[in-house]
């Protein structure tokens, strides 16, 4: 019971910085407070692969058009960086591995995206067993 209680105090603040956080992206408002938002949900829980993945997401939203190119690869550097540590922490989720590989062919690393995400996909438990992975095989759908 007192595990509970303490793992329910640690981890819903940190939900609640998500919520935030989550709340400012969703408003389509990408700002500091909510990547202040984001770095205390990442620092109170840092094994929550979704804040770094929504860490990653409010990186790439706030790159706009006037931004100078060594301005934009810093942001998908960053953003880059977060979507690695999320697909350590969660090596399941698709669609991360789906917004990486395309981080990673902006940022010109077309091999290392596109291997990645091959293996991404792969790697997925999915009813039907080797469906989609062995289409060069011959398989059908």
């Amino acid at each position: 019971g007192i595990a509970l209680t303490l793992y329910s105090c640690v981890f819903s603040r940190s939900e609640w910085h998500m919520e935030m956080a989550r709340h400012g992206f969703a408003s389509g408002k990408i700002d500091s407070e909510q990547l202040d938002h984001l770095e205390s949900a990442r620092e109170i829980d840092p094994r929550n692969p979704f804040a770094m993945t929504l860490s990653a997401h409010s990186y790439i939203g706030a790159v706009t058009p006037e931004m100078t190119k060594p301005i934009r690869n810093a942001y998908l550097e960053k953003a880059e960086g977060f979507f690695s540590r999320a697909e350590h922490l969660y090596p399941q989720d698709v669609e991360n591995a789906i917004a990486h590989s395309v981080v990673l062919d902006e940022l010109g690393r077309y091999d290392v995206g596109q291997t990645m995400g091959t293996q991404q996909w792969q790697s997925v438990d999915r009813p039907g067993g080797a469906l989609f992975t062995n289409r060069s095989a011959g398989s059908s759908w």
